[in-house]
């Protein structure tokens, strides 16, 4: 679910400025850049004064002097190596830095943990101080962005965050889990076993047949392999035969009813994209990997074969 939550902090002048007092203070209408906003929602990452700009990049803050057009880390302490987060220039996910009343002022990550804060920090880099704790992030939080300006000792900020759902994500999780077909891997053999032996059973039954009204082995197992292919199409036409699939699993793949199966299920799938676009090209989708290697294969032991036997 989607937050949007925006507030404006009336950041006390003793936060901002280090004054205090309850009046007002009337700046008038023309724009002053030591008191009025430079942006808000434009910039967020950049700041600037008379001698330079101030830019977040990589978790430092850094100082680009106007003339010399040099970039160096905000960081007034002696002799500091600038690699870690006891550097004055370092922050934890900066969000925004502005420029007011002689100051930087920065939110990133406070020192405690899930949390936003705002930071003051002196133009040279030599003071730095964590101010107020803006908000605490949640755990189920994913993320947020966020805008912060400053304005005539008024702090304004505008924090967009996506939050989990936790209530919908447990509801999802219940019904996927619901849905979700449980499986048994003995059942599984159990059925797979008895579908697949079945269909065998009925082949060796044509087969029987066949050789009981006088036809030789190699002319019954013919019958017995156009029955079975005939019987597995005509299924596959009349969406008996995935309902078999659907409970035997492999036990209808592995005989040759599946391989049948196979080209049937496609044809009947795209008919109605036509005979060339649908039938014709979608036929072999399955099985046509199957025969391709498998011609590919024949041949290739039979060429093996031929030269053993010639040498």
């Amino acid at each position: 679910m989607k937050k949007i939550i925006i507030a404006a902090y009336i950041l006390l002048c003793i936060c901002l400025t280090g004054c205090g007092g309850t009046n007002q203070k009337d700046y008038g209408e023309n724009y002053n850049q030591e008191q009025d906003a430079q942006n808000f929602s434009m910039i967020r990452n950049a700041a600037a004064t008379e001698n330079g700009f101030y830019v977040l990049q990589d978790q430092y803050v850094y100082f680009i002097d106007k003339k010399s057009k040099k970039a160096v880390p905000l960081c007034g302490k002696p002799n500091c190596k600038h690699k870690d987060n006891s550097c004055n220039a370092h922050f934890t996910h900066p969000e925004n830095i502005q420029a007011y009343a002689g100051n930087l002022y920065v939110v990133a990550g406070g020192s405690e943990e899930l949390t936003c804060s705002l930071y003051r920090i002196s133009l040279d880099g030599s003071q730095r101080e964590e101010l107020k704790v803006l908000f605490r992030y949640d755990s189920g939080d994913s993320g947020c962005s966020l805008d912060f300006t400053i304005h005539r000792g008024y702090g304004y900020m505008a924090v967009n965050w996506m939050q989990k759902d936790r209530e919908k994500q447990q509801l999802y999780e219940e019904y996927v889990k619901k849905v979700t077909p449980t499986h048994s891997l003995p059942a599984n053999m159990v059925k797979a076993f008895l579908v697949g032996g079945l269909i065998c059973v009925s082949g060796q039954a044509v087969t029987e047949w066949a050789l009981a009204a006088g036809m030789d082995e190699k002319t019954a197992g013919t019958w017995c392999s156009i029955a079975l292919i005939f019987l597995s199409a005509l299924t596959t036409g009349m969406n008996l035969y995935p309902r078999l699939a659907k409970w035997g699993g492999a036990g209808t793949l592995v005989p040759i009813t599946g391989f049948a199966n196979s080209v049937a299920a496609p044809a009947v799938e795209y008919q109605k994209e036509g005979q060339v676009f649908g039938i014709g090209s979608k036929i072999f989708t399955i099985a046509g990997p199957v025969i391709l290697y498998g011609v590919l294969t024949s041949w290739v032991l039979g060429l093996i074969q031929y030269v053993a036997e010639r040498w």
